[in-house]
C-alpha cells in the first residue's frame, strides 16, 4: 500500500489506531448496557400500559 511507510510509530506516538480487544469490549459492553436499558425501559411502560385492571369478584 503506498504511503505505509509513514505509518511507522514515531516516539511518543501510538501505533495507528485500531481498537484493541479491549476496547472493542468495553465499546460492545456499553452499547449492549444501553440496549439492555431501552428494553428494560420498554418492558416497563409496556407492562405499565398492559396491566389490567385488578379483578374484582
Amino acid at each position: 500500500m503506498p504511503g505505509r511507510k509513514d505509518q511507522k510509530a514515531t516516539p511518543g506516538q501510538q501505533a495507528p489506531l485500531v481498537p484493541t480487544a479491549q476496547q472493542e469490549q468495553l465499546v460492545q459492553q456499553a452499547r449492549r448496557a444501553r440496549s439492555d436499558r431501552q428494553v428494560e425501559k420498554a418492558i416497563q411502560v409496556l407492562k405499565e400500559h398492559q396491566d389490567p385492571p385488578a379483578p374484582q369478584e
